[in-house]
């Protein structure tokens, strides 16, 4: 399984046969599911069939749309994330109820700094950033709001950084990281597999709460299910992380299993803490979910929000590594 040979070819044939079959697979535990739930209500309760339908479906729309973005190169991963950050720039306004001028200039500056990426790399974002949280400090003069001024112009800033940018190191770690597209896909199904596996084992074996006031279904068990399921993930797609690292590493030294270890905490540990700030700003905002995009998880907020930390610690990481 070549997923290293760059965004065409082989790299995507083989990492859509791992998507593929991950869905696959999650296809027939939710048909198994649903057989055992008729004769057991106790089982159903804690997980309806049909929730979980709905989350295969909206992954598997997820991992349709990933494949298409990553096999038109840098653009399609651009546009893809252009859009995204439309909608989750939105759903983050809406949360705070930020006054039109934010929601507006979060509406343009997001989906820019990722088509800036795009054209220019990471320097178009370290460039931009300043001068966009700058020009934001004009609104609080000019509409004169001497209420909450300051606070909507700091959850804006966040916003743009939590979401522009994040979404935009997505587009960077395509454009400029070796088989930047493969590795894309591999943080992808690692992230969403560290996710499942914290639900699954934290649903079984959890009972001590991890943060009581952020997200009470989270446990510390979970935590250890984030970091099997990301080891698994970064398991699957050893050969594309040795490819972004083959000009510094060896496929087959020790400091590569060093590597994907490192890889698989970092996905693991992200994939927990992404969850919980986004899950830190519904609790502030008094919702349940950021929206209603996504069947069987509510906002594209909630589903992206450990990939908005996992896509950027990897593209660093693997910068660190690169120059070394």
């Amino acid at each position: 399984m070549n997923l290293g040979a760059g965004p065409y070819g082989d790299s995507l044939v083989a990492a859509g046969v791992v998507v593929a079959t991950l869905l696959a697979a999650g296809g027939a535990g939710t048909a198994a599911w649903t057989l055992y739930c008729r004769g057991h209500h106790a089982a159903a309760a804690r997980l309806a069939p049909r929730v979980l339908a709905l989350r295969l479906l909206s992954y598997a729309a997820l991992g349709v749309g990933l494949l298409c973005a990553v096999a038109a190169g840098t653009a399609g991963v651009a546009v893809v994330c252009g859009v995204c950050s439309v909608i989750a720039a939105d759903e983050w306004a809406r949360l705070f109820d930020l006054p039109r001028h934010h929601r507006l200039s979060l509406l343009v500056t997001a989906p820019l700094t990722v088509v800036a990426a795009a054209l220019l790399g990471e320097g178009a974002a370290i460039v931009m950033m300043p001068g966009m949280i700058a020009l934001g400090l004009v609104w609080p003069v000019i509409a004169a709001n001497t209420e909450r001024g300051m606070r909507d112009l700091g959850v804006a800033a966040l916003g743009y950084v939590y979401v522009g940018i994040g979404l935009a190191h997505a587009v960077v770690l395509v454009r400029d990281i070796p088989a930047g597209a493969s590795v894309l896909v591999a943080v992808a199904v690692a992230t969403a597999m560290s996710d499942v596996a914290a639900f699954i084992v934290g649903r079984r074996f959890g009972r001590g709460r991890l943060a009581p006031r952020l997200s009470p279904n989270k446990t510390r068990a979970g935590v250890v299910g984030n970091l099997v399921g990301a080891l698994v993930g970064v398991a699957l797609f050893a050969p594309a992380f040795g490819a972004a690292v083959a000009s510094v590493i060896a496929a087959d030294s020790p400091a590569f299993v060093i590597v994907l270890l490192v890889m698989a905490v970092a996905i693991g540990l992200g994939a927990v803490w992404g969850d919980l700030f986004e899950s830190a700003a519904k609790r502030e905002a008094t919702v349940k979910d950021a929206g209603t995009w996504l069947p069987g998880f509510g906002g594209l907020l909630d589903r992206i929000d450990s990939l908005l930390v996992t896509v950027p610690m990897t593209y660093w990481f693997l910068r660190l590594v690169l120059a070394t």
